[in-house]
């Protein structure tokens, strides 16, 4: 990695690394190996007096862009907006909206010292990669960094942050050539170029958001024969509803102080009045709410976005935070929240759109929806997406590194990171107890028991056959409960270790994935089943008190065998009939057959369902009573929270809606429902039940972590993305060093990356100390 510096850098050809010594010909970026067809500049004039300092495009009553005195060519595909007028003044918006004013352009700006200078450096170190470093991004113009160079000069922004913010607005002021194929219609023939902020966690991409943003504020401009002011609105589209809190954060830091919206409320018909009465707003809501209703809620937010205006003519920001939820577009069906980003993006193509996610393409196939960078479509060498990544795929990994040089060339991309200086790494193995082997020993027979009598089972010449999709629900059962028993096999390791870490004064984060909800809730539901029917009357769940807490790993065991054990005969399956042909049969024995095929099938259906055996239900019913004496462990979670001191001392934070609890001055357990928590589906990781706590339960669990009022937080993949967990100078407990533990990794990669960027963050007074918990099994061992 190669330390990153913001400051200005000289206008120097990149040297390419891969250069071959005898008579070969180096490549330097993508554009060179295979070169896009980019054509001359054009300027484009103004069709009304505009006061920003001309960073926007003057928008046409009927279109997107007015024609312009010199028409452009056919092959003209790329625009650069004119940023000529150096002596026209900002629009200073109110002070209850922007704190800081903005520097004056009375003066010559050609004049004027851009501060991106090492004097003022970020406040942790940063780096990027030694590849992307062999190579320069545009600088940004004075004009582009003329609102946020102030923001630096007080500290509020870093020079690392200022120039990415500096190049979305540069970046906002180029429009590309839509589909040619829409050259004749009303719809205008250019889209806006975005930008993509694909800086690693903890950089700070929501304060360089909140940067653009108020950009927008400062630079709006007023239509007076409308009375309506461009630029004024602005969308911010995030994966939970809690992390509003953190948007408005970074918006004050800044000191832009327009309201920020929540969409989850706003959009509802309650509030609907009050809430369009805000002419300047952010409005902020979730993917989930996006797709919510069918997709009906794209248009109330579309309408709130252009106020009764052209859709062609909204200009404002777009922010598509965490991008990568948007990543399945090119998956069949493509995902609704890939399809509703698009939409957006189609619908509304003078907007300004900033992708911003660490972990935005991790494969090439997931940049389908990035389709304001202008990789492909009119005037490159890619008609579409697909040619796009079939051309990249062929080339490999280098084709990879190339298009990330390319794209930064281009002033549309950045990727830093937080160095990793002074962060420790650490294994922790996990020796097996005799009683772990054990456990395991029996578990593994139990699972090769079930085998061998299913496929017993199954040779029976009254069972009809085998169920559908029987062994690999099988497999996968083994699969996770084995999962299940290695995590479970590092919370006595895991807790030792963090209580140490406890008295020496840090603070411990616990990562894992899963949280058992799901095996909690079938166990319970079969509990509350049995004592409703021993007593004959209702019990709740809440009521029920238990003498060990419930274990996850025994419930896959039991939910299987309830559920995929053979015990009744396979019922008959209808007879695949062909459809009739389109010129109809071509004799009577045909129409014959196909007339007894359908009668045949009425009287399958019309068969009652076979009934179970006595023997298999027997058979059954053992297999259930051996898992009982299985001695499982408990659920991570809750065996972790009960060991660290209870929810008094750590802090939960992830997306289940109950736990097991130790009942005071007891050793019998029960079930509770997380405070706050109802039973509806809400957008986001959680949202509260009542308004006595006005706070979401996560944030408020976050903030009790951050204030040192709970010693231990555990995260979970809910919850991994947003909130931050350092020793951040603004914490309460920001002297204590924080010991990041991970007992379970996800599947992907760049799952793991968003939640080890939880504690690794700008800012940070210390860096902290990570600790791989693994297992000495050999399937786990590599992780």
């Amino acid at each position: 990695m190669a330390d990153y510096q913001s400051s200005n850098k000289p206008n120097i050809p990149p040297q390419a690394e891969d250069a071959v010594g005898d008579g070969g010909e180096a490549v330097a970026t993508f554009s060179a190996y295979i070169p896009p067809k980019w054509a001359a500049d054009l300027q484009l004039p103004r069709a009304v007096s505009d006061t920003s300092g001309a960073c926007s495009p003057t928008v046409a009553r009927n279109g997107m862009v007015p024609a312009a005195k010199s028409p452009p060519g056919e092959n003209t595909d790329v625009i650069c907006i004119d940023c000529s007028d150096d002596d026209e003044e900002l629009e200073i918006v109110s002070s209850k909206e922007i704190s800081s004013t903005i520097p004056s352009t009375n003066d010559d700006p050609k004049n004027m010292t851009v501060p991106l200078s090492n004097k003022l450096s970020h406040s942790s170190p940063a780096c990027e990669s030694g590849l992307l470093a062999s190579v320069s991004a545009p600088e940004p113009s004075k004009e582009c960094l003329r609102v946020i160079s102030e923001l630096v000069q007080q500290g509020k922004l870093s020079p690392l942050q200022a120039e990415g913010s500096g190049l979305a607005i540069q970046r906002h002021c180029r429009l590309l050539r839509r589909d040619k194929s829409d050259a004749n219609s009303s719809q205008p023939k250019y889209m806006r170029a975005g930008f993509f902020i694909g800086d690693g966690a903890g950089v700070g991409k929501g304060r360089q958001i909140a940067a653009v943003i108020r950009d927008s504020y400062c630079r709006s401009v007023k239509d007076a024969s409308k009375g309506l002011s461009s630029r004024r609105r602005h969308l911010w589209l995030s994966v939970s509803r809690e992390l509003i809190e953190d948007a408005k954060r970074d918006l004050e830091d800044i000191g832009c102080y327009a309201p920020v919206l929540d969409g989850a409320d706003g959009l509802s018909n309650v509030n609907k009045k009050s809430f369009n009465n805000d002419q300047s707003a952010v409005l902020f809501i979730t993917y989930a709410l996006l797709i919510s209703g069918k997709g009906s809620k794209i248009e109330e937010i579309i309408s709130w976005l252009i106020q009764g205006q052209c859709e062609n003519t909204f200009d404002g920001c777009i922010i598509f935070d965490e991008a990568h939820k948007a990543k399945n577009l090119c998956q069949d069906p493509p995902t609704a929240t890939g399809r509703l980003v698009m939409l957006l993006q189609e619908r509304l193509p003078n907007a300004r759109i900033v992708y911003c996610s660490a972990t935005g393409v991790s494969d090439l196939k997931q940049m389908a929806y990035a389709v304001r960078l202008g990789l492909w479509g009119p005037g490159t060498n890619f008609a579409t997406f697909d040619i796009f990544r079939e051309s990249l795929e062929k080339r490999g990994v280098g084709a990879m590194e190339l298009l990330a040089l390319e794209m930064k060339q281009a002033g549309c991309f950045v990727a830093r990171t937080l160095s990793w200086d002074g962060a420790e790494f650490q294994t922790v193995k996990v020796k097996l107890s005799p009683e772990q082997v054990n456990v395991y020993d029996n578990s593994m027979k139990w699972w090769e028991k079930v085998k061998t009598e299913m496929k017993d089972i199954l040779c029976r010449p009254d069972m009809n056959g085998t169920p559908k999709m029987l062994w690999s629900q099988y497999w996968s059962a083994i699969q996770r409960f084995s999962k299940e028993l290695a995590i479970c096999a590092k919370v006595p390791i895991l807790v030792d270790d963090a209580l140490a870490q406890l008295k020496e004064g840090n603070s411990v984060v616990i990562g894992l994935q899963s949280t058992g909800e799901s095996s909690t809730q079938f166990t319970l539901e079969e509990l509350e089943r049995k004592l409703t029917s021993e007593g004959k009357k209702t019990v709740a769940v809440e009521e029920i008190h238990l003498d060990s807490l419930l274990s996850t790993s025994q419930a896959i065991m039991t939910t299987f065998i309830r559920n995929h054990f053979p015990v009744a005969p396979q019922p008959l399956e209808p007879i695949k009939i062909p459809p009739i042909p389109d010129g109809g049969f071509k004799s009577e024995m045909d129409k014959t057959m196909h007339m007894h095929f359908v009668s045949m099938n009425e009287k399958i259906k019309s068969q009652p369902p076979p009934q179970p055996k006595p023997e298999l239900l027997a058979l059954r019913k053992q297999l259930l009573g051996e898992v009982t004496i299985l001695s499982l462990p408990p659920t991570p979670l809750d065996d972790i929270i009960d060991r660290l001191g209870g929810t008094e001392n750590v802090a939960e934070m992830t997306g289940r809606s109950g736990r097991c609890v130790r009942v005071p001055n007891s050793i019998k357990y029960r079930f509770e429902k997380r405070v706050g928590i109802s039973k509806e589906k809400k957008f986001g990781l959680s949202a509260p039940l009542s308004e006595e706590d006005a706070d979401r339960l996560n944030i408020t669990e976050k903030k009790k972590f951050m204030d040192g009022r709970k010693s231990v937080a555990v995260i979970s993949d809910a919850a991994s993305t947003g909130i931050s967990l350092h020793t951040s100078a603004k914490s309460k407990a920001r002297d204590r060093r924080r010991v990041h533990f991970t007992i379970e990794l996800p599947w992907a990669a760049d799952k793991a990356i968003q939640q080890l960027g939880r504690t690794h963050r700008s800012g940070q007074i210390s860096a902290p100390i990570y600790k791989m918990v693994v297992t000495e099994l050999g399937a786990r061992h590599q992780l």
